[in-house]
């Protein structure tokens, strides 16, 4: 489809058939659906698509719109409400509480053990054992979220991930290690905010190790 004539990908686009046209599986075809993305581009002002257009503006524009159009969804997703299925609860609930902005997340690549790595990221994306999570699986129906009651400690509260990270006392010994650690570094959790889990999303390696080594520990001790 990409022609050494850096007109021939314009021409094409801008003559191509009705963006209303549906090929035999009820899909757009793909030079309508790069034409519809670039034509919102072009209504906008914000790309000059015409017949002379080199291929390598069409490509770049055509990159930033896929990328705009992969980031509205995300948010849509990890915001929404329900479940894939429109009824059971988002499992990535949590997860938009830790994640503010689209990007590479430094803890992937901070200097710290690969352990510490992999349960912040299960812990992350909720895939863990804590009864806000097991609580989907009970038998014979699931149970309702606020019935996912911590069984480590006697508080009575939902075991979630903002009560495992925050103020479940069986980790307390731990959780104080950890305090201590942040206070040296001038970050001090308050275990009241509800948006606390966002120290998750931090960029500063020195408070995502102190994070990771105590997430670690605490599944561990958990098991």
């Amino acid at each position: 489809m990409v022609s050494q004539d850096k007109g021939c990908l314009a021409a094409g686009l801008i003559t191509a058939q009705s963006e209303l046209d549906l090929d035999e599986n009820g899909s757009h075809s793909l030079a309508i659906t790069i034409r519809i993305l670039l034509v919102e581009s072009n209504k906008a002002n914000t790309f000059p698509l015409g017949p002379e257009t080199p291929i390598k503006d069409i490509l770049r524009e055509l990159k930033i719109r896929l990328n705009e159009k992969f980031e509205d969804a995300f948010w849509l997703v990890i915001k929404a409400n329900t479940g894939a299925d429109g009824k059971s609860g988002n499992t990535l609930r949590k997860y938009a509480l830790m994640k503010s902005s689209f990007k590479y997340e430094k803890y992937l690549v901070a200097p710290m053990p690969t352990k510490y790595k992999v349960c912040m990221a299960r812990f992350r994306l909720s895939c863990h054992k804590l009864e806000i999570e097991t609580g989907r699986c009970h038998k014979p129906y699931p149970k309702p979220a606020h019935e996912r009651i911590c069984r480590q400690c006697p508080s009575g509260r939902v075991e979630d991930e903002a009560h495992f990270l925050l103020s479940c006392e069986k980790y307390d010994t731990l959780k104080t290690r950890l305090y201590t650690d942040l206070q040296d570094i001038n970050v001090t959790p308050n275990v009241h905010d509800p948006n606390a889990l966002k120290i998750l999303d931090c960029d500063d390696t020195r408070v995502l190790l102190c994070l990771g080594r105590y997430i670690s520990q605490c599944l561990l001790l958990r098991s």
